[in-house]
């Protein structure tokens, strides 16, 4: 005798609209190597920032919800950000914020998208690489790519290119069907991690909006993720500005 299904298929289809349904562009966790800002439509307050903006700012999460954006981002990049979102969905390229904390000058990595009534603004610090080793690292790798033969070896050269630069633990490229059900094709990872090659992961673990979305990048989360904190915006002056 098999046993009884714990879900009926009419709660399995809910559940997989339901999970369509989801919108994509809501903070609510970010990885902790970065800081997130949601600001109102207009660019005047602060909607919403991460937990950790102590840890790059120097300011407390009371005060970052106090300030006026262009405080939080400097008046160059503020500037910047509000023209360049005047009549676009999000920033065409990064821009670099310069912030003064404890005497040194911090630089960031800024990006910056709307969604709904909000702009979200990204930051991330400025990773300072001599100049001589990366170029030498592109240089050494774009050579092993000339002599690939094979899509394959291409594929293969490209992801261990990718996680030398970057220094992450894995790489991986996905292929795609039709239908959206992706396989693993390549992979490069240290030993400890076990190999997802060949690994298929269904259309269903990507809802259908955030496949056909514009961007081509999917995050996965590799750290403990960083939560968000909240304030009603309401036109007030500003603490901090």
């Amino acid at each position: 005798m098999k046993d009884k299904p714990f879900y009926s298929e009419v709660e399995i289809e809910a559940a997989l609209a339901a999970c369509d349904s989801e919108p994509v562009h809501i903070p609510g966790a970010i990885q902790p190597f970065g800081v997130l800002i949601c600001f109102d439509r207009e660019l005047t307050c602060v909607e919403q920032l991460s937990s950790n903006i102590e840890n790059f700012l120097g300011i407390s999460v009371r005060e970052g919800l106090a300030a006026s954006p262009r405080a939080l981002l400097g008046r160059a990049a503020y500037r910047r950000l509000r023209d360049e979102l005047a009549n676009g969905h999000r920033l065409p390229c990064v821009l670099v914020a310069s912030r003064k904390r404890e005497g040194k000058i911090r630089r960031f990595h800024v990006t910056a998208f709307r969604t709904g009534d909000s702009v979200v603004v990204e930051l991330e610090p400025v990773v300072q690489v001599a100049h001589s080793r990366s170029l030498s690292l592109v240089n050494e790798h774009l050579k092993k790519l000339v002599n690939t033969h094979t899509e394959t070896d291409v594929l293969t050269e490209l992801v261990a290119t990718v996680r030398v630069i970057t220094g992450h633990d894995r790489t991986l490229i996905y292929r795609f069907d039709e239908h959206w059900n992706g396989r693993v094709v390549v992979e490069s990872r240290n030993e400890r991690l076990p190999s997802l090659l060949n690994h298929h992961f269904p259309a269903t673990d990507i809802p259908p909006r955030y496949a056909l979305s514009t961007t081509s990048t999917r995050y996965v989360l590799s750290q403990m993720p960083t939560r968000t904190q909240y304030r009603w915006c309401r036109p007030r002056k500003h603490l901090w500005t």
